[in-house]
């Protein structure tokens, strides 16, 4: 569980998985200790029909109003929740020079300060 400090991803993007009705769709989500055994077949936090239940995970060591941050690769969306209201979407700085043919996404936690960077 990372609680401070910078953290890097990348994620390899699928050609042609964006097309129709699916999305790829990559970022972080707070711990929920025990949800990878649910055998859930896909897990969206944006999900609001699952806002209250993901509220009800909360450790009491969770800071912030913040519990997921994600980017659609396909349509450069950023969305982020605090789960207790609507999801909220933004146009974020830099999305203008974003390529959606670019395969390689890299994102970077950076825990001390607050932000997430793709």
């Amino acid at each position: 569980i990372m609680r401070a400090g910078k953290h890097w991803a990348t994620f390899t993007s699928s050609p042609g998985v964006g097309t129709g009705h699916s999305s790829q769709i990559v970022g972080v989500v707070r711990p929920l200790p025990g949800w990878d055994k649910r055998g859930l077949e896909d897990f969206d936090p944006s999900d609001v029909d699952l806002h209250e239940e993901l509220l009800r995970e909360n450790t009491g060591r969770w800071e912030g109003d913040v519990h997921y941050c994600s980017f659609t690769i396909e349509s450069g969306d950023f969305l982020w929740s605090a789960w207790h209201d609507k999801n909220k979407c933004k146009n974020w700085e830099g999305r203008d020079n974003f390529d959606t043919d670019d395969e390689m996404i890299g994102m970077l936690l950076d825990l001390d300060n607050g932000a997430l960077s793709v």
